[in-house]
């Protein structure tokens, strides 16, 4: 995927870079959650490493503990975090982390998911709400 420009950020302060994951060798993050795949533990915030607190990167190179917040989408998945999704439990730090801008083009086709492209942050609020698959809160 091509690169962009650091000034192209709106918030470059607060736009991950890169930062903790369960998913092995490649690096993931996005605002649906590839950050669980290979998580195997129990589905409780508390039980993620550094107590439900990742450390990201950021597009300033500032870095930060940013505490999260673990949900269910498919239960089912194989393996089963490939069916988790863990997001920053504040909305306002969502949205700023995984979008370019608010308006920044994202294609959910991309991802398998059979839905029109839409802005950043109108894609992860249909995400939160469920649109694309249910999702099931962790407790702490």
């Amino acid at each position: 995927m091509p690169g962009v420009s650091a000034t192209a950020a709106e918030e470059p302060s607060r736009l991950a870079a890169f930062g903790d994951t369960y998913n092995g060798r490649r690096y993931t993050i996005s605002p649906i959650g590839s950050i669980l795949t290979h998580y195997t533990g129990a589905t409780r915030n508390s039980a993620l490493r550094g107590n439900g607190r990742f450390v990201f990167t950021f597009l300033d190179s500032s870095a930060k503990s940013v505490p999260m917040q673990g949900f269910t989408f498919n239960p089912a998945a194989v393996p089963r975090g490939a069916g988790y999704l863990a997001v920053p439990s504040d909305r306002p730090t969502l949205d700023a982390m995984f979008c370019l801008s608010p308006t920044t083009t994202v294609r959910p086709a991309n991802l398998g998911i059979p839905a029109p492209d839409m802005g950043c942050q109108q894609f992860i609020a249909l995400t939160m709400q469920g649109a694309f698959a249910p999702l099931t809160r962790w407790g702490n």
